[in-house]
């Protein structure tokens, strides 16, 4: 017999959404539900696949180990995501094993019921090919920016059409280049020829380069935010993403050329713009995931302030004064955490005389601008300082014997030291720059030495969304670049910092703990609220019943 709330389960899932409540029921019925603990294992790498497996309730790892070079890599799959389709859809035994991290409950479709549904629902096969697609990827793939208990719902690279658009001027320039060196009478110094081979070899670097670059892009739909990587290879690489808390709408828009090879734009609206996820494979399935996605997380926002409410309830009945106390410790505890930083702690990350990129104090991360940019500002003033040093020893080798040594002396000591002091005010200039995160805001601070001190500071709370930016062949390779977090309609930027993949993580994350404390905070006061006025009900309801069995209301004879 299967819950109620097993229909509205399966009836979220992508590749059935397209059944009649009739059919789902008959699906249903198929189902066996199965419970694992911790630590169970509920399929082994290299066994093959007695079904699907649908996660109800809880969460699962999947560890893929390669016996070619010893090497494990892990997987987590959060509720209401899907085991066993590339398995079963292509054939092959599981691809890693499937482990219970926590109390875990599965619904489990058995091969032949699903064999044959599908026979008779012949689109049911088609969207399990295109979860299969992107399962695929997220198992080849390693993401090392994705945060704890985050996990990758869907996955999608531009669709194929648009890889055969780009690589028809490739395509053309080999055919040109191998048409004159077929045509072109061979000779040693025949221009026809070498232009043919030049032309040929242009064009099949240029397709490999292009097809590389279409598989470095990603559409994302994660747990906990949507993310677009572009990435051109040694030229450019991008992040952006929003999280689901800021998502407002999802839309899809699709050409007649894109309806008849199934591609189209998935839309995300925010309260800054749109992230578009262009020309991507299936995007209508793409976008029930993120719906799902966004509901599932306002339902786990949802039970968590019920639970809570329930509980504080439970309590205040039983013993009122001592979860009176506690609620009091708790919120206090919330509120002082919002409570402003001190003056002192203005200035941390200004006295920080050395090299370094990165450093955290008092909660505070600071960034300074990567040491690539200060060898800019520092360029000139050093090879002022060389070339006057160079200029000195030859004159006191005797190279530029109209020139008196003594003075020369003096004039170089003076020049240094001029020098010395522009390439003191260029380095202190460099170092005074910074960026910050703290617990409750993003700060950029510029000062040039011996002038103003200019601070700019925007909440955590209004930041609703980011995005990094690798520039030039010598960003990437030495890995630097901006990151830019969108602060209403403005744009706030940490320019030029190290591995900005990394900042903008730590921004994500202490803006999911602010908001965390936030919501905490929140659901602490809704939940005495609520607490206080069934409390004073449940007063009032008991003392009515003393009077009315002859005693009197605070209980005294």
């Amino acid at each position: 017999m299967h819950d109620p709330n097993h229909l509205a389960f399966i009836q979220r899932l992508p590749f059935l959404r397209e059944l009649n409540p009739g059919e789902l029921q008959d699906v249903l019925q198929a189902f066996e539900v199965e419970e694992f603990s911790a630590g169970d294992i509920i399929a082994q790498q290299g066994t093959p696949a007695r079904g699907l497996l649908l996660i109800l309730g809880g969460r699962v790892m999947v560890v893929m180990h390669d016996l070619k070079v010893e090497s494990e890599r892990e997987i987590l799959v959060d509720e209401g995501q899907s085991l066993g389709i590339v398995e079963l859809v292509n054939g092959e035994p599981w691809w890693g094993s499937v482990r219970a991290v926590e109390a875990t409950t599965i619904l489990r479709w058995p091969r032949p019921a699903l064999s044959h549904f599908i026979q008779s629902h012949p689109r049911v096969l088609d969207g399990l090919k295109q979860i299969a697609t992107m399962q695929s990827i997220i198992f080849r793939q390693n993401f090392g920016w994705l945060g704890e208990n985050e996990t990758i719902s869907a996955i999608a690279r531009v669709h194929r059409a648009i890889l055969v658009q780009s690589l028809f001027l490739p395509t053309l320039a080999i055919i040109l280049g191998v048409a004159s060196w077929i045509w072109a009478p061979f000779g040693v110094g025949n221009l026809s020829l070498w232009f043919g081979i030049g032309m040929s070899l242009a064009g099949l670097l240029l397709g490999v380069w292009r097809w590389l670059d279409w598989g470095n892009d990603f559409r994302i739909v994660t747990n906990r935010r949507a993310v677009m990587l572009e990435k051109v290879i040694g030229i450019y690489d991008n992040r952006q993403e929003t999280p689901l808390q800021w998502v407002l709408s999802v839309s899809v828009s699709t050409s007649a050329l894109g309806r008849l090879l199934g591609y189209g734009d998935l839309i995300i609206r925010t309260y800054t713009g749109e992230l578009l996820f262009k020309n991507i494979p299936t995007p209508y399935t793409m976008a029930s995931i993120l719906e799902d996605q966004w509901m599932r997380y306002k339902h786990r926002r949802k039970l968590t302030d019920r639970d809570d409410i329930v509980q504080a309830i439970k309590e205040r009945v039983s013993a009122p004064g001592e979860v009176e106390e506690e609620s009091e410790g708790e919120v206090g505890l919330i509120d002082r955490a919002y409570e402003p930083a001190e003056k002192g702690e203005q200035h941390i990350g200004l006295d920080r005389w050395t090299l370094k990129t990165r450093f955290e104090e008092h909660g505070v991360i600071t960034y300074r601008k990567h040491w690539a940019l200060l060898l800019r500002q520092i360029l000139t003033p050093t090879l002022m300082i060389l070339l006057i040093i160079i200029l000195l020893i030859m004159n006191l080798a005797g190279f530029f014997e109209e020139f008196d040594p003594g003075i020369t002396v003096l004039i170089s000591i003076c020049l240094i030291f001029v020098s010395s002091i522009w390439w003191l005010y260029r380095y202190i200039d460099w170092a005074n720059d910074i960026y910050q995160i703290t617990p409750s805001h993003i700060v950029d601070v510029s000062k040039k030495p011996l002038a103003r001190e200019v601070r700019m500071v925007a909440p955590l709370e209004n930041v609703l969304g980011t995005e990094i930016d690798r520039s030039g062949i010598f960003g990437v390779i030495l890995n630097f670049g901006s990151v830019v977090a969108n602060v209403g309609t403005a744009q706030f930027s940490f320019d030029g910092v190290y591995d900005p993949a990394r900042v903008q993580q730590d921004i994500v994350f202490a803006q999911d703990s602010f908001l965390e404390r936030q919501a905490e905070l929140e659901r602490v006061q809704r939940r005495d609220e609520v607490v206080e006025w069934l409390s004073a009900y449940h007063d009032e309801v008991s003392s009515s019943e003393s009077e009315d069995d002859g005693g009197e209301p605070n209980g005294h004879s």
